[in-house]
């Protein structure tokens, strides 16, 4: 998976929503194709994502966030999300934080990545 750099000024809330993102792209690599990187990401549709990741660590709270790398929190919050076969069940969290990340995610509901006329990609 690609890594790349969203912001010029990098934040905590950066990594997360890189992680998020760019393992969105690396999903529907098959369907977008891979010559599409997080910069070709309509703005709306990165700050919705920034809103979701937001919303996501505000809910699971600063103790458990804290305890995990951030780029891989995005990374399973997008494959939970989205029901890929991987995310939080099985990566290295403990057993009550993983049934919390599981339970929140939840009822984040399921997004879709096309790209557009315009050659942007969309996040619906």
């Amino acid at each position: 998976m690609k890594y790349v750099k969203l912001f010029e000024e990098h934040t905590d809330e950066d990594t997360m929503l890189n992680g998020y993102l760019t393992t969105a792209l690396w999903t529907e690599e098959s369907e977008l194709g891979s010559e599409f990187d997080i910069k070709d990401i309509s703005s709306n549709s990165v700050d919705q994502a920034k809103k979701d990741c937001d919303r996501f660590k505000m809910l699971v709270g600063s103790t458990i966030i804290s305890k995990y790398d951030l780029f891989t929190i995005g990374h399973d919050f997008w494959l939970t999300r989205n029901n890929h076969g991987a995310g939080f069940w099985d990566g290295d969290y403990d057993d009550e934080d993983e049934k919390i990340l599981m339970a929140i995610t939840d009822t984040f509901g399921t997004k879709l990545m096309y790209e557009g006329d315009d050659g942007t990609i969309y996040i619906d």
